[in-house]
């Protein structure tokens, strides 16, 4: 019998070029190893096999990429660094931008908007779960209370608008699965976002199981 095939292994998500931007950066923010891992964790990379983020990983995202590379821009800024740290590309980039912190404050106020839609939705469909505001900002607590003080500088943050780009990115994805979830259990179709295919996968799991 011939041998089992082994599945392809999933590409990376960021291209090589994006790789070696980053690692150029984490050097010009004085990172090691772990405090790279730390601020990918802040931006929400999703761990590897080794349980760690992983540069590789093929579920990285553009919007962690820039949240990164803005955590290793302010710091480089810090060490004074910054002449030979890598620049976004500004072709395709809006007017104005000048470093990756534009670009992820830019990415912020998209992510905060859709944020805001998502629980407004939730409020108004489900109130039971979501119309008291200490349900959003337990949500809140939960989702940043590891987060580590080099990065946030003690900021605690109670609603969305006070998330920095990395909070408001994993709080977002955490949203769309929470609410997502309560969604599909009542047979609701969201309109202002899409329900993660895991979360489809979880509670189709679940339903077998029963």
């Amino acid at each position: 019998m011939p041998a089992p095939s082994t599945p392809p292994r999933a590409l990376p998500a960021w291209s090589k070029s994006q790789t070696i931007m980053l690692l150029r950066a984490a050097t010009c923010a004085g990172w090691n190893d772990a405090q790279r891992h730390i601020a990918m964790r802040h931006a929400g990379c999703p761990n590897d096999e080794k349980d760690k983020p992983s540069v590789k990983h093929p579920r990285n995202t553009q919007a962690q990429f820039e949240i990164v590379m803005a955590l290793a821009e302010a710091q480089a800024a810090e060490r004074h660094a910054l002449d030979k740290f890598p620049l976004p590309n500004q072709k395709g980039v809006q007017h104005g931008v000048r470093g990756w912190r534009d670009v992820a404050a830019a990415g912020r106020s998209r992510s905060l908007r859709f944020a805001e839609a998502i629980w407004a939705e939730a409020a108004e469909r489900i109130p039971e779960i979501f119309g008291k505001p200490s349900a959003l900002r337990g949500f809140i607590a939960r989702q940043t209370r590891n987060d580590p003080p080099s990065i946030t500088l003690g900021r605690e943050a109670e609603w969305l608008g006070d998330l920095d780009e990395g909070q408001l990115y994993r709080v977002t994805e955490g949203l769309r699965a929470w609410v997502g979830r309560e969604f599909l259990v009542r047979d609701i179709e969201p309109k202002s976002f899409r329900i993660p295919p895991h979360v489809r996968r979880q509670l189709e799991r679940s339903s077998r199981g029963h």
